[in-house]
């Protein structure tokens, strides 16, 4: 009853594209952290590639929770 207010789609697509960015910035900030630490660049690729995945499947999953609640 309280929360009804943040249910507007407004509050929907907000909370949506501030998870989209934080998550964004986050693993972008890991992966230049992990460059200095990685010298090899099959290394860096996998490690983007994993970056990306993990970046995909939390955002979905974050969406979801959003979107649905």
């Amino acid at each position: 009853p309280e929360l009804e207010p943040w249910m507007t789609p407004f509050w929907k697509v907000t909370a949506s594209l501030l998870l989209l960015v934080a998550a964004a910035h986050g693993v972008h900030g890991l992966v230049v952290i992990a460059d200095d630490y990685i010298t090899s660049s099959r290394g860096r690729s996998i490690l983007r590639f994993l970056s990306i995945v993990m970046l995909t499947g939390m955002s979905i999953i974050g969406l979801y929770i959003i979107l649905t609640s």
